[in-house]
């Protein structure tokens, strides 16, 4: 291995290092630095133990991911907006007589579980 090709591996090894030690300071310094966002099927799971039909029980997870979106100063992650547009999507073909409302839940449970076993 020639001298810069190790010169260039050192730095590699610094930075990643260096980005570690920055990762751990952060959360043991700055409270909600590294704070874990709820994921977006949690707010639906809420709503669902209050709501009987699917179109009330999208509305209500989309309503409350919103507003939990907004006290965390926009700081949700993209993977939830995929949750809030299947569920959308899920309540319209409802709407439009497209599916069931038992078929709509039981998509929305197995895309549920699904997300579930991701995190």
């Amino acid at each position: 291995m020639s001298a810069r090709a190790c010169s260039v591996a050192r730095t590699i090894t610094f930075l990643r290092v260096g980005a570690v030690a920055l990762a751990i300071g952060c959360a043991a310094v700055l409270p909600g630095c590294a704070t874990i966002q709820k994921p977006a099927w949690e707010h639906y799971d809420d709503c669902a133990k209050q709501n009987l039909s699917f179109a009330a029980m999208a509305a209500c997870g989309k309503q409350r991911r919103a507003a939990y979106c907004e006290a965390n100063r926009g700081s949700c992650a993209p993977e939830g907006d995929a949750v809030v547009e299947y569920a959308d999507s899920l309540a319209q073909a409802v709407s439009r007589h497209e599916i069931s409302e038992a078929e709509a839940q039981r998509k929305w449970m197995a895309f549920r579980y699904g997300r579930a076993d991701q995190h």
